[in-house]
């Protein structure tokens, strides 16, 4: 099965933004001032799942084509 780059970077985008989307929803749900907008802990969960993704391709890769 071939899984292009770009579906990869797709796909693991938008499970690293899942957080900040469902911030995004309650935010617009909940009254003025109750929930942040967009905190840090979002990006640096965005951040984490990127290179966790980035770690486990990179473990896959053949022996030889290691960069």
């Amino acid at each position: 099965m071939s899984f292009s780059k770009s579906k990869w970077f797709t796909y693991t985008l938008l499970v690293g933004l899942l957080p900040i989307s469902a911030r995004l929803v309650v935010w617009a749900a909940a009254k003025a001032g109750r929930v942040s907008a967009i905190t840090a802990s979002d990006f640096i969960t965005l951040g984490l799942v990127l290179h966790i993704s980035v770690i486990n391709e990179v473990e896959h890769f053949p022996i030889g084509n290691r960069p």
